[in-house]
């Protein structure tokens, strides 16, 4: 196997079990690349083939509301970022891709690795589970924003991904947790000042 792949080899091996030949048939598809902070993988109104292993670094999804941005989801390192909805359907993008960080990432080719999985049970697998992950993912964060409170959602933000606050500007950490710049002031006083 090709070592320059092998974090992705072992994310692709937390969602569904595949050995390295299978593993090697998929390697057409990947390609490294870095980019720099604020630099777009997408944007908005564009087609998106790719999706996106985040080595290093941190990728933010946001769309425009009545000319305001509004973060739906960070992806950071070891995990994948895209607009699946894009990617599969060949659509334009709702939303645009911005690297928050200087970044490592392996740009996947979305159709290209789904017309190889097609050629191992294994990999078909894989596929499917990325995707039920994918959909997941969505889902729980769509209850957890509206069945937690504003301080819980902040409080699991920072235990997960505890220098959130230090290398994303608030106002974007506020759009993804739903609430207002001044809520997140006020909460990240409370948090610190009780932690």
């Amino acid at each position: 196997m090709e070592t320059k792949y092998k974090s992705l080899y072992q994310y692709f091996n937390q969602i569904y079990s595949i050995d390295e030949t299978d593993f090697e048939i998929l390697i057409p598809c990947f390609q490294k690349i870095k980019r720099k902070k604020l630099d777009f993988l997408v944007r908005e109104s564009e087609v998106s083939r790719y999706l996106y292993f985040v080595e290093s670094g941190l990728v933010r999804a946001f769309y425009f509301h009545e000319e305001k941005e509004i973060t739906t989801w960070f992806t950071f390192e070891n995990d994948i970022a895209g607009i699946f909805e894009s990617a599969v359907e060949r659509n334009p993008s709702k939303e645009s891709l911005q690297v928050m960080l200087d970044s490592e990432l392996t740009k996947i080719d979305y159709h290209a690795f789904k017309e190889y999985s097609l050629r191992s049970e294994t990999l078909t697998k894989l596929l499917i589970r990325l995707f039920e992950n994918a959909y997941m993912r969505m889902e729980n964060r769509v209850t957890f924003i509206q069945h937690s409170s504003a301080k819980v959602r902040l409080k699991e933000l920072i235990l997960n991904e505890p220098h959130i606050l230090r290398d994303v500007p608030h106002f974007y950490v506020a759009s993804y947790l739903a609430i207002s710049p001044e809520t997140l002031s006020r909460l990240v006083k409370q948090v610190f000042k009780n932690a």
